[in-house]
């Protein structure tokens, strides 16, 4: 919906503990490439209450690539240059006139609403 509304941008506020490795391996790629925004994932890092947090922030281009992720252990500050009218080209051309996808001609945000609204 973010991304439908024009967002850029998505920030993730996050809380990956132990066993949730593969939330930075695989989903900040794909919610980044299937809506082609940036994501920045932010996850706490170290131990706190008995629980151990796994880290990997990462800044996440629209095509899916890691632009920076932090390490596992460490706090860390990530920085990237990101150029916004990448995040705004919804369409993927692969083969120019062959092999093309729009990535938002096919949803249908007005059977969303029930997803959306608060419970």
């Amino acid at each position: 919906m973010l991304a439908l509304k024009g967002a850029d941008v998505i920030v993730l506020p996050t809380n990956w503990p132990e066993g949730a490795e593969s939330s930075p391996d695989f989903l900040t790629r794909a919610r980044a490439w299937e809506n082609r925004v940036y994501v920045l994932a932010a996850n706490r890092v170290g131990i706190e209450r008995g629980r151990r947090f796994i880290g990997r922030s990462q800044i996440v281009a629209p095509t899916g690539v890691i632009l920076c992720e932090a390490g596992p252990e460490e706090e860390t500050i990530l920085y990237a240059d990101l150029d916004l009218s990448i995040a705004r080209q919804k369409r993927i051309v692969i083969e120019p006139g062959e092999w093309e996808l729009d990535t938002f001609s096919g949803r249908r945000p007005d059977l969303y609403g029930r997803l959306v609204e608060p419970v």
